[in-house]
């Protein structure tokens, strides 16, 4: 019996006998641990439209070599009422039977056969054992490259990308994209070069899904090579946090898989998959790890990093503004919620509630401290930071009485009118228990509620937890204080 290697040398050479063709510097070789593969000479390059390999069509054995010009083989079977495709699996089991006297036995010796040392090699023909690697998301492929690691948005973030954003491409269209790592542990590199790169546009289809508005009417910055590269803002924030997340998910996803696991792979296509599958937890650690350390040194939690004020999580908002400012803020929530802690009100769902009620209180401040006939007058006044973005806000989304104009296509939200007559409900207690209260004035209404609710939905966007702990019940609201042109 021929061995592997003769069998694709006797293809090989009934290839070209025939009137096939290897492209220069192009060779069709055989590895046992690969098969039959093309591959060129180590130093050669490919150019544009050069030739890999062309068969000419008598060479491709098909429906068409069965049909066409072959009346005899059609005419035994039903004068060709049968279609074609089943008329070409006869024909392959007649041209296998045949043997060595069928012209095409050079290549049908080659293709894959239970009986030989090498079997089917295609999922259909895995085991059990074998699928298990495979669901738990391994490839088992000889030398699969594991320095990438495919990216997908999700069906409502591709949905935001306008059909004028789109280049064409299939990757625009789906938004699916990758990361690919730099370097790694065994590269020698410099520390403090990035660690990983994104495919191209993948960040700037991210900044078009995750772009509120506010940005998609008045353009919005996007980088295309670093996330934290360059000047930051509340969009590249945004993208930021929805690509951690993204990542962190397709790593518990990955590492859900561990249960249905073998303990150790006990074959080639299982050692493959198990290789494949250590390579995407180790690019999705470490690119989280970074994009992660970023975030933290932005909000503060990096001892190393230096906070960028204009970044407010929830425990940020509970300590941020002037004395008196929080005095009345924090009573409103002991009052209304019961706590005044972070923790608490997060585990209650209550963070809207609170960023709904921390921007009334600034808006009120604001306007009590330009009425010179109000007590607030004269107490101190907002943060620079704050203030200005108090301004941009009311500069970008309108006076309360101009609320329609920018969520006029806006739909009817349950959620929304609940929350505010919540926070009415509030107000109307603490004031009442406190008639001196930053809230107790007349401008606090349900229309300055509704338009504080709408302005934190639209500023606002979910981060990933930041405090070592990963998953959906970890995720929390931040905000970026904009500051505009």
């Amino acid at each position: 019996m021929e061995n592997q290697e003769d069998r694709f040398e006797t293809f090989r050479t009934w290839f070209l006998d025939n009137g096939g063709v290897f492209g220069k510097d192009v060779d069709l070789q055989y590895e046992p641990a690969r098969g039959l593969h093309l591959c060129t000479s180590s130093d050669s390059a490919l150019q544009s439209n050069d030739c890999i390999v062309s068969c000419p069509r008598s060479l491709t054995l098909s429906s068409i070599n069965a049909v066409e010009g072959n009346d005899a083989f059609v005419n035994r079977f039903d004068n060709g009422a049968i279609p074609s495709l089943i008329l070409f699996r006869f024909y392959l089991v007649e041209q296998y039977q045949l043997g060595r006297l069928s012209f095409w036995w050079p290549y049908i010796n080659i293709l894959p056969n239970p009986l030989t040392e090498h079997p089917f090699e295609t999922p259909l023909y895995y085991d059990d054992e074998d699928m298990r690697w495979i669901r738990g998301y391994g490839f088992s492929l000889f030398k699969n490259h594991f320095d990438h690691c495919n990216l997908a948005l999700g069906p409502l973030a591709v949905a935001r990308i306008r059909p004028s954003e789109h280049d064409g491409s299939r990757d625009s269209t789906t938004g699916v994209g990758w990361v690919r790592l730099i370097h790694n542990a065994y590269s020698n590199a410099d520390n403090s070069a990035p660690t990983h790169v994104f495919s191209p546009r993948f960040l700037e289809l991210c900044s078009m899904a995750f772009s509120n508005a506010r940005e998609h009417d008045d353009g919005y910055s996007s980088s295309n090579t670093e996330l934290f590269a360059s000047s930051m803002t509340r969009n590249k924030l945004h993208t930021a946090c929805a690509i951690a997340m993204i990542l962190q998910k397709q790593y518990l996803d990955i590492l859900a898989k561990n249960v249905d696991l073998p303990a150790w792979p006990k074959n080639a296509r299982q050692f493959y998959a198990a290789r494949y599958r250590r390579g995407q937890i180790m690019i999705l650690q470490a690119v989280v790890e970074s994009v992660i350390t970023n975030l933290q040194g932005l909000t503060g939690l990096d001892p190393d990093g230096s906070r960028d004020r204009r970044v407010l999580r929830l425990d940020h908002v509970l300590k941020a503004g002037p004395r008196d400012f929080l005095s009345d803020f924090r009573a409103l929530l002991h009052v209304g919620l019961g706590t005044r802690n972070a923790d608490r009100i997060q585990q209650r769902g209550s963070v809207d509630t609170v960023f709904t009620l921390w921007l009334c209180g600034l808006r009120l401040w604001t306007l009590a401290t330009a009425d010179t006939n109000h007590s607030l007058s004269v107490r101190a006044e907002l943060p620079t930071r704050t203030a200005q973005w108090v301004s941009f806000v009311c500069k970008t989304y309108g006076q309360v009485s101009e609320i329609g104009r920018r969520w006029a296509t806006m739909p009817a939200s349950n959620e929304g009118e609940s929350l505010v007559e919540g926070c009415l409900s509030m107000i109307q207690v603490a004031t009442v228990k406190n008639p001196q209260s930053l809230y107790n004035h007349p401008a606090a209404t349900s229309g300055l509620l509704l338009w504080c609710f709408r302005v934190i939905l639209e500023e606002s966007f979910m981060c990933p937890g930041l405090e070592g702990q990963a998953g959906e019940e970890n995720d929390e609201i931040m905000l970026f204080l904009e500051q505009g042109a």
